[in-house]
């Protein structure tokens, strides 16, 4: 009678599963562990075993929001191949869990899903994601690398924010739009590459990025949101594209080291409204030939001393 109730109640957790599929009983899960039409919605704490380590059944597609939630002895995760999405806040405050490879169908992870994971040192995405939602990965303080999947075309704010650790990191070239403090307090990144047709820069995206030297911008991008590069204090140079039409506020703010400062458009790009202090620390900007005039007249710009032309 015993065995009967425990594969009813196995049953009735897993009811896209029938009991027969499992091949042997080593293959049973807790019968606490609750999968629902393919969908993951609990895993107790208490069913993590010692090893830390889990494997996730194949036919799982989705995890749902907060399934892992602050488990902080696990610390090993296989995806199922299949899986497509995973919740918000799936794995947020995991801080034991480490190297993190997610399957090639997955399409999209939602809020903070692997935010306060401190001992997770890189992750490998698919090729079939899409987006990425907010905070994903923010404080991850650990995360050296990540390879982040060409097909992801938009990825929410705070993404990296406080990833310390994060020294490199190539942008997905189908991304139009950098959410505001993607990067914020990465104070080891170092090197940089833009999506080609990067189109907007949002507040304080490099906000406290103390390592960052130099970096290129694309000549498709048209604005610059406030505080972008704040505290970016060693950066030396940067080269404005042609394209660029607007500028936020204290962009350059704490950045002691800049003392080079290209604009290659032919008109000079205005300031958001109310903008103070937007360029007051520079020594010299370059424009382009016969634009020096419109520059030395312009919000903001007149500031910079001297201003030369390109020759």
């Amino acid at each position: 009678m015993l065995i009967g109730v425990s594969l009813l109640t196995l049953g009735a957790c897993r009811k896209d599963k029938p009991i027969n599929e499992f091949p042997d009983p080593g293959s049973i899960l807790s019968p606490d562990i609750i999968i629902e039409n393919g969908v993951l919605k609990k895993w107790p704490n208490y069913d993590v075993p010692v090893s830390g380590s889990i494997t996730i059944p194949d036919y799982v597609t989705s995890i749902a929001d907060g399934v892992f939630s602050n488990y902080k002895d696990l610390k090993h995760v296989k995806f199922p191949a299949g899986l497509k999405s995973i919740g918000a806040r799936a794995f947020q405050g995991c801080s034991a869990l480490n190297n993190v490879v997610l399957p090639e169908q997955l399409q999209s992870i939602e809020e903070k899903a692997f935010m306060n994971c401190t001992r997770m040192t890189n992750i490998s995405f698919g090729t079939k994601i899409t987006s990425m939602a907010a905070s994903v990965f923010e404080n991850c303080t650990a995360l050296q690398q990540i390879t982040l999947s060409s097909s992801i075309k938009t990825m929410g704010e705070r993404t990296f924010w406080g990833c310390k650790a994060l020294s490199k990191v190539t942008l997905p070239a189908q991304m139009t739009t950098l959410p505001k403090s993607t990067f914020s307090y990465c104070s080891q990144l170092a090197d940089v590459t833009l999506p080609p047709h990067l189109q907007t820069i949002e507040g304080a995206a490099f906000w406290q990025c103390s390592n960052l030297k130099q970096i290129e911008l694309p000549t498709t991008l048209q604005s610059i949101g406030s505080a972008s590069f704040d505290g970016c204090s060693s950066l030396m140079s940067i080269t404005f594209p042609a394209s660029l039409q607007q500028l936020g506020e204290s962009i350059f703010h704490g950045c002691d080291h800049l003392d080079n400062l290209t604009c290659l458009a032919p008109n000079p790009p205005t300031f958001t409204q109310n903008a103070t202090d937007p360029l007051s620390y520079y020594r010299q900007l370059t424009v382009p030939s016969g634009s020096k005039g419109r520059y030395e007249v312009a919000q903001g710009w007149k500031r910079c001393k001297p201003i030369v032309e390109i020759q």
